[in-house]
């Protein structure tokens, strides 16, 4: 059978060894543990100056708790150099062991030069006892046969269990099969229905996975029939059954197989079958889980069948035993059919190993590296080992680390410990244990400068085992304190500490000072100088230097050994620095005077302003206070202030700067320019052009005026557009437009004493809807110059200014039928203009931005649409439909005078055509001597008359209808 082993090893930590010994051999672990042979890893540590050889291995007893090279001992002949500081691993392999058995065992190293041999700790090995047979089936023509027996018809519950390593997968391959034909079916055990047949089937049920098993891999089966109710088990958990077919299961005169499940179709087993059970009852889970760990007891009530298959030699020569033995009490017995009894194939070979497991476990600790002054690493193994030789699943509480103590020389886990797996079980299946490994060992939030003692542990199964003892001492970095900064300039400073204590080790490799303008305690990831190495304490100082004026810094000293780095206390200061000064624009500028302005923001530092005031010159562009200059005297608080400037020179430019000082020196504000005035200005200016929304309040235009003495009033013509105002004393213009206008140039006029001088500024007034202008002339009411105003009964015009009302509708250009947007009662000028309301254009809504087909519709005059889409993108749109016939969808247009055209009247009922009867409509009010304003008064003068029968006839003659898209 083949070992089940686990392993956890952990080795950790890089730097110092610290321990307590000069040669120091450590067992790391046993493994590869069979009933006969181990592997041992041990390592060899030599803390000495200088390479020594040594003859290392390992020694056991089976009766010396204490073994030595004088009991049975491995891998003591040959030498190995150890070098200084520097461990060696060596693996030992042992043999000549005895199942069964328990061993104390240790690694030991011997010296001839130093003339003396080293031991490592104790540990215990124990090796596993031999397992079972089993039978191992060809897949070709094995199997074993037990003739039929009324014990065997079971028809009630029962439950067939067995121990299975299938080397391959085949159709239905029988494990134990009493089922040969329909008609009389009984109970069945074998793999997989479905491709790839790695599964198992029980009475025609198959298990939902049809990859549920592995090649050579053992596994438990139990089949469990508990009345109408199939359950299969593997290794110890139900698995899922699929199919809804299954049978009733009746006594017949078959004979039980094993290996084989039907033989007309010859589906063989191939692979290991080992303890197979059969029962007339159901087991339960636990029943089963305690004898697939344990085998079952050959006088169990209920147990019709069990087959151990412990005879023969493993893969020995067998072909003297041609039955097979039946451990219960009914004596069963069967027969082996066509199998070899030779070799490792067709045979008996290792079987199942059923019976207590055995574990071993080993704990050793290396050594401690990585030793700061709050932390170290520990270099470990912890290692198990079980002689489980089967795919069962075992669980086992586990847990392993270190533990470290201070005070306790011999630590243990209710001292300090770092847990590096804590799972509450080890799960083996085979020979994996899924748990963590490699992971680091620290030990933190130890105290600098202290010796303690640590060593490895192992708990398992809530036994605890410990590795030996290192004990080892943590660092401490340096001591150092910050004094006060001293030579403290606008970006300069002299940093200053004392290293008081040198730490462990004694060798300083850098230190200075750090600060930071932000970081209240800096480091030196900060801001720092580095003074180089010292070997000595006492005071430093270190200069800073790309300081920003006027700031405060947060300074501390530091030193830096191979332990760490120490800070002292933090101190601040703030450099010196000249005033914040900015400047201001003139102000008050006449021919020979002005105001200079500034504004302190910062006094400086120190903060005291000794002098301020503005500086100027006409050719120095960047004056300073040896130019000419004003002095407003001492200060002590920041704002603005103001400066009289005299004795200029008319229409000139000056350069102007604000300045102030204190003891650290003298700042400036930017350069400002000016000129002096004349009395009239030399120029006026608006921006320009400008173009505002109808119902938004404007942004306020202003007069950039240059030059002269103040304006004393404006004016604008024309005026400007309603809503908006100009201001006579300050020329804003300002207000909110209330209509729309086109863009205009408005002429303003800024007036002082000297006399008067003008600007333009252009203004538009846009609305949130675009403009929309359409001319076209109606046949009916055309007087050849322009059209006639549509009258009633008395001969009053209809409308006031307007011939008629129309509607106007926008139609979508890539389906007519579409109307997107229309405009009711509209009017149409006498000049052909289509207006709403008091304005003289419409109004579309600004979301229309595509191209749409235009088509004007009177009350009695053919609808007439434009020839082709027209594109709205814009924000004033113009159609004209009077210029030619072809501005007409079709050129649907009369021919009124010269390059004049109209659209057809005579269409009363507006049904899209001009025909007989719009004719009768008309003539029989003409005959009634109708009076009004009717749609059968073409010509619009108020009666039905002759002439309006004249129109409608013409045109039925022509017959004329609509035409679009």
């Amino acid at each position: 059978m083949k070992k089940i082993f686990f392993l956890i090893v952990l080795c950790l930590g890089i730097g110092q060894i610290v321990q307590a010994a000069t040669m120091r051999v450590i067992l790391d672990g046993i493994r590869s543990i069979t009933q006969t042979t181990a592997s041992a890893y041990i390592t060899l540590q030599n803390d000495s100056s200088e390479s020594i050889l040594f003859t290392s291995g390992v020694c056991y007893s089976s009766t010396n708790m204490n073994p030595s090279i004088s009991d049975s001992k491995f891998g003591g002949s040959g030498t190995i150099e150890v070098s200084a500081n520097t461990p060696q691993e060596k693996t030992v392999s042992i043999s000549g062991l005895t199942a069964n058995t328990t061993y104390y065992i240790r690694a030991f190293m011997t010296s001839n030069a130093l003339g003396k041999t080293f031991y490592g700790v104790v540990d215990t090995l124990k090796t596993p006892p031999y397992t079972s047979n089993a039978l191992y089936f060809d897949g070709t023509n094995d199997y074993i046969a037990i003739p039929d027996n009324s014990k065997l018809d079971l028809t009630s519950d029962y439950t067939i269990t067995a121990w299975v390593k299938p080397e391959n997968f085949n159709y239905l391959a029988g494990i134990v099969s009493k089922y040969h034909t329909p008609a009389t079916p009984s109970y069945v055990l074998r793999l997989g229905r479905y491709s790839p047949y790695q599964a198992f089937n029980f009475d025609e049920k198959n298990t939902s996975s049809n990859t549920l098993l592995t090649s050579n891999t053992w596994y438990h089966v139990a089949a469990v029939k508990s009345g109408t109710t199939r359950t299969l088990y593997v290794n110890g958990s139900a698995v899922s059954l699929t199919d809804t077919a299954s049978f009733t299961p009746v006594a017949n005169g078959d004979s039980l197989l094993i290996g084989l499940d039907y033989r007309m179709d010859k589906r063989f087993f191939n692979g290991l079958i080992d303890e197979v059970s059969i029962w007339s009852k159901a087991l339960s889970q636990s029943e089963i889980q305690s004898g697939m760990s344990n085998g079952f007891s050959g006088s169990a009530t209920n147990l019709v069948a069990y087959y151990k298959f412990d005879q023969g030699t493993p893969s020995g020569t067998n072909t003297s035993i041609t039955t097979l033995n039946d451990a219960s009490a009914n004596g069963l017995t069967g027969y082996l059919r066509n199998m070899a009894l030779t070799g490792s194939s067709s045979n008996f070979v290792t079987g199942v190993y059923l019976g207590p497991t055995v574990i071993n476990k080993f704990s050793t600790t290396k050594y401690v590296k990585s030793i700061t002054a709050t932390g170290a690493s520990v270099w470990e193994s912890a290692y198990i080992q079980t002689s489980n030789t089967s795919s069962t699943t075992e669980s086992h509480t586990y847990r392993y680390g270190v533990c470290w103590s201070s005070t306790n020389s011999n630590p243990t886990i209710s001292n300090s410990t770092y847990q590096s797996q804590s799972a509450a079980h080890g799960t083996i299946i085979g020979n994996d244990l899924r748990a963590n490994s490699d992971v680091v060992e620290k030990l933190g939030s130890l105290t600098s400068g202290t010796t303690y003692y640590t060593r490895v542990y192992l708990t398992i199964d809530n036994n605890t085992y410990y590795g030996d003892v290192i004990s080892f001492k943590t660092l401490i970095i340096p001591t150092v304190t910050t004094s006060a900064v001293s030579s403290v300039g606008t970006t300069t400073a002299t940093g200053n500490g004392n290293i008081t204590d040198l730490g462990s080790p004694a060798n300083v490799t850098a230190y200075g000072v750090c600060w930071s303008s932000t970081a209240t305690t800096p480091t030196v990831s900060n801001s720092m100088v580095n003074n180089g190495t010292k070997t000595t304490t006492g005071v430093f100082t270190s200069s800073m230097t790309g300081l920003t004026p006027g700031t405060t810094y947060y300074v501390r000293a530091y030193a830096t050994n191979s332990t760490g780095t120490a800070y002292g206390s933090v101190v601040t200061f703030k450099t010196l620095a000249t005033p914040t000064i900015t400047s201001a624009a003139v102000t008050n500028i006449s021919t020979a005077t002005a105001t200079g302005n500034g504004n302190i923001s910062n006094l400086g530092n120190p903060a005291s302003v000794t002098a301020y005031g503005v500086c100027w010159s006409s050719s120095n562009k960047v004056p300073t206070i040896s130019d000419g200059h004003v002095t407003n005297g001492s200060i002590a608080t920041t704002g603005a202030f103001a400066s009289s400037i005299t004795g200029l020179s008319e229409k000139t430019t000056y350069y102007v700067r604000a300045y102030a000082t204190n003891a650290t020196g003298t700042s400036y504000g930017d350069t400002v320019k000016f000129t002096t005035t004349s009395i009239l200005p030399t120029s006026i200016s608006y921006t320009t052009p400008n173009s505002f929304p109808v119902g938004t309040a404007i942004m306020a235009l202003s007069p950039a005026v240059v030059g002269g003495m103040p304006i004393t009033g404006y004016s604008v013509s024309p005026a400007l557009p309603a809503g908006l105002s100009i201001n006579a004393t300050t020329g804003i213009i300002s207000g909110t437009p209330t209509a729309a206008s086109v863009a205009t140039n408005y002429t303003v006029t800024a007036t002082n004493s000297g006399g008067s001088i003008s600007t333009i500024v252009n203004i538009t007034v846009t609305s949130t809807t675009k403009l929309l202008s359409v001319k076209a002339y109606l046949e009916g009411v055309w007087n050849g110059t322009n059209m006639n105003q549509c009258k009633d009964a008395n001969a009053t015009p209809v409308f006031t200014s307007a011939v008629d009302t129309v509607t106007v509708e926008l139609h979508s250009s890539s389906s007519y039928s579409t109307i997107v947007y229309s405009m009711h009662g509209v009017y149409i000028g006498q000049d052909g203009n289509i207006y709403s309301g008091s304005l003289t254009y419409m109004e579309v809504p600004g979301s229309y931005s595509d191209s749409y087909y235009i088509t004007v519709k009177t009350r009695n005059h053919l609808a007439t649409t434009s020839a082709s889409a027209v594109s709205f993108a814009g924000s004033s749109i113009s159609y004209d439909f009077t210029t030619a016939a072809s501005m007409a969808y079709g050129s649907n247009m009369k021919q009124l005078s010269t390059g004049i055209y109209g659209f057809y009247a005579g269409d009363v009922n507006q049904d899209g055509a001009i025909d007989a009867t719009d004719g009768t409509m008309v003539s029989t009010l003409a005959d009634n001597f109708t009076t009004g304003y009717l749609p059968e008064d073409l010509n619009g003068d108020g009666s039905v008359d002759g002439s309006d029968v004249s129109l409608v006839d013409n045109n039925d003659n022509g017959s004329i209808s609509v035409s679009h898209p």
